[in-house]
């Protein structure tokens, strides 16, 4: 067929229409809302709760376009079927099983909350779970609960059949969990579809993926106790978790340097834990005779923890030494390496003569809003002689008058003052500290003058309080303490505030600063003060804990009552 000139222009418009039409077809719309909507699964295969199952796939269909990977990364069975092989038409996959299945078996299929959608990365807000039975029917058990983090989304949640272990210990950073899933956006997540029977329950934030607990990379919550599911109790809930990263290290012993005649600083890898050092944790022997040399004491220095200074009778002149540590031990309860718990090093024929000084105190002269129950803590360079400072060392109030309190001495270099009872409100006190009576183990002096600090005490008006109860539900009869603490809910604020109580019960806060809190409490079964998250080798459970559900907002000069936080 011939085309004619004036027919031409016509068919090119046409063309290019077309043409725009089908390349328009093929990208998304421009403008719009932006999508927020989570992907989700609208069918599957077998149905939920299919009875009597044999066949060797399952299909799946979302709502939406998937990313493939995510998907295929996302997908456990429990328990256990090897070599999954994924078939994807459009929004649906096939995922089909070579391996035969158990008979008589509850089987759960977990898709987590990594699955994210093509258009905008969206992720499922919750885990999905198809459970479906080889047998006749659908194992009933449940354990939900939650991660409390500051990113809880995406934890995986591994639960293991106690009495599949028999007399061995668990290992999770071998075994892979007989039961798992993984939490939501609030971190809330539900394992259900379980056979009756006992468990321990693990929160892993599994960086790998690969479905063990890899130490010193993964963060791990521990529960406080294991979970027994049976006839009369199919179903628990509050099975909530806190999540830390193990520090399996040892410290080691880096470095040793003579600093004078007397006086070795000494490295380590990790910082230390200075309520467990004593001066006669480390020895000192001439290299070349076995002679040794006396340590007589010793610190952790507060600024560094990594560093130690020791105190030893006079080195030799150009004596070569080795000092070897025992029971030292790290803030996490490491003890030394004994691989790397030794160093050399030479003396130095300088005389100790420098006069012990103050490298730090915690409140500043002409200082402000100091708290009314001030811990004033002063950091010294040196081990100092502890009764001639403690006589010497005064506060006083506006008019004069002494104020007593304790003394307390986190080092031999650092010690801490605390009244007996609350300071005034909006009153000045001030500090008096004759620096010569400040003298190290070497007889040196302070200089001949007067350290003098003047600080003002915060107004009370500017506080509200906080008053509830802590309620043990457990039924477990425990008469731990319980600690109770409020932490400011707004990131980069630092404040907290602790209450112990003897044993749950009625607990206030008598002044605490405006602004919004978060209110949690534990059982602290250990008695150490502070919240303990277990240990994996050897098995250790977590101390119970509970966070009260909402936060709390606290106005200066009111009364915040009512509070009630639960221990289930």
């Amino acid at each position: 067929m011939t085309i004619s000139r004036p027919q031409l222009p016509r068919l090119v418009v046409a063309l290019f229409s077309l043409l725009c039409f089908r390349c328009a077809g093929e990208l998304p719309p421009s403008g719009g809302p932006v999508d927020t909507v989570p992907p989700k699964i609208v069918a599957t295969y077998p149905e939920p709760n299919t009875v009597n199952f044999s066949d060797n796939k399952i299909i799946l269909e979302f709502d939406k376009y998937v990313e493939e990977p995510s998907v295929e990364g996302s997908v456990f069975i429990s328990p256990a079927i090897e070599q999954l092989e994924f078939d994807w038409s459009g929004k649906k996959v096939e995922i089909r099983f070579a391996q035969k299945l158990r008979p008589t078996t509850t089987y759960v299929l977990t898709v987590g909350t990594d699955v994210v959608d093509v258009r905008n990365r969206n992720r499922m807000d919750k885990a999905f779970s198809l459970a479906f039975s080889t047998g006749e029917s659908i194992d009933s058990g449940s354990v939900s609960g939650r991660v409390y983090d500051e990113k809880p989304e995406g934890v995986m949640i591994f639960a293991y059949r106690r009495d599949s272990l028999g007399m061995r210990a668990l290992d999770p950073s071998v075994e892979k969990p007989h039961y798992l899933t993984q939490t939501g956006k609030e971190g809330s997540f539900s394992l259900r579809h379980l056979n009756l029977g006992a468990y321990r329950v693990f929160a892993v934030r599994d960086e790998y993926k690969n479905l063990v607990y890899d130490a010193g990379i993964d963060q791990i919550g521990m529960y406080h106790a294991d979970v027994v599911l049976d006839s009369t109790r199919s179903s628990i809930g509050n099975v909530n978790f806190q999540l830390t990263k193990e520090d399996t290290t040892q410290p080691q012993l880096f470095s040793a340097t003579a600093l004078n005649r007397n006086h070795l600083l000494l490295r380590f890898s990790k910082p230390l834990d200075p309520k467990r050092f004593s001066g006669n944790a480390f020895s000192v022997v001439d290299t070349l005779t076995g002679e040794h040399l006396q340590a007589r004491d010793g610190f952790v220095d507060l600024q560094n923890r990594s560093s130690l200074v020791l105190v030893t009778s006079d080195q030799k002149p150009e004596t070569g030494y080795r000092v070897v540590g025992d029971s030292i031990f790290d803030t996490t309860g490491h003890a030394l390496s004994t691989k790397s718990n030794s160093a050399t090093f030479g003396s130095v024929a300088l005389a100790d003569s420098l006069a012990p000084r103050i490298v730090t105190i915690s409140v500043r002269d002409s200082a402000r809003q100091v708290p009314f129950d001030v811990r004033i803590q002063i950091c010294f360079d040196d081990v100092v002689k502890q009764q001639d400072f403690e006589k010497a060392f005064s506060l006083f109030d506006s008019s004069g008058v002494r104020v007593s309190g304790v003394f307390g001495w986190e080092t031999h270099a650092a010690v801490s003052f605390v009244p007996r009872t609350e300071l005034q409100s909006r009153a000045w006190y001030r500090l008096r500290l004759p620096l010569s009576a400040v003298i190290d183990l070497g007889g040196n002096r302070g200089k001949d003058s007067v350290l003098v600090v003047d600080f003002e005490t915060v107004d009370k008006n500017q506080f509200g309080s906080l008053e509830g109860e802590v309620v043990d539900e457990t039924g477990s009869g425990a008469q731990s303490a319980i600690v109770v603490t409020a932490k400011t809910a707004h990131e980069g604020d630092g404040r907290v505030y602790n209450v112990r109580l003897l044993r749950a019960g009625k607990f206030q806060i008598p002044r605490i600063g405006e602004g919004s809190y978060t209110l949690s409490a534990f059982r602290d079964d250990d008695n150490n003060g502070e919240y303990s998250y277990g240990k994996l080798f050897p098995f250790r459970p977590s101390e119970l804990f509970a966070f009260y559900p909402d936060t709390v907002k606290v106005r200066a000069r009111w009364p915040v009552e009512g509070i009630v936080i639960r221990l289930k």
